[in-house]
């Protein structure tokens, strides 16, 4: 997996930007390991046939790619991975307009996800038991603190997502993204 895969070209940006897709490579993410379309489409609620079609797509715009195989009872298991920790939209050469539009797709993405966390957490408000926290500030860092500090939720994230039986589940939600 590589740190950093930039996308520069029209059909993989349309590829990445859908939020659809998206939902699925945040569900590899949260996996923290490869995994097959059925695990992701079970995690997503999805049936894993919607799931497949898109992880086609992805996988031609080298967004995820296969990293195993296993057979299990006669069946092949295909294990799939995002290709990179993080990817970057390069539009140098792509009209701006139609470059809005697409990043219109993911402020979509982003209010869904928001609207998510603020619904779980207003529900469990109520609950005497629960206890969270909700933090809203500015921070002032230089670039190398902001990717450490990136790397660290990453890293928190990837270490805590499996279920434990000795653990409690909580839901987590963090953003972070440069003024402008």
């Amino acid at each position: 997996m590589e740190d950093l895969k930039i996308i520069d070209n029209l059909n993989d940006i349309k590829v990445f930007t859908d939020p659809y897709r998206l939902m699925i490579l945040k569900n590899y993410y949260e996996k923290g390991k490869s995994a097959t379309v059925k695990q992701i489409a079970d995690m997503m609620g999805e049936t894993p046939a919607k799931v497949h079609y898109h992880v086609k797509k992805m996988l031609k715009a080298e967004i995820l790619e296969l990293e195993h195989e296993e057979i299990i009872n006669g069946i092949i298991a295909k294990y799939y991975i995002p290709t990179a920790k993080k990817f970057e939209i390069s539009n140098d050469n792509i009209d701006s307009e139609v470059i809005n539009k697409l990043v219109g797709n993911n402020r979509n993405f982003a209010a869904d996800v928001i609207d998510q966390f603020k619904s779980t957490f207003t529900k469990n408000l109520g609950n005497e038991s629960n206890k969270g926290i909700l933090i809203s500030s500015k921070l002032y860092l230089n670039r190398e603190d902001a990717e450490k500090l990136e790397e660290f939720l990453k890293e928190l994230q990837n270490k805590h997502n499996e279920k434990d039986l000795k653990c409690e589940e909580y839901e987590f939600f963090c953003g972070m993204i440069k003024s402008i």
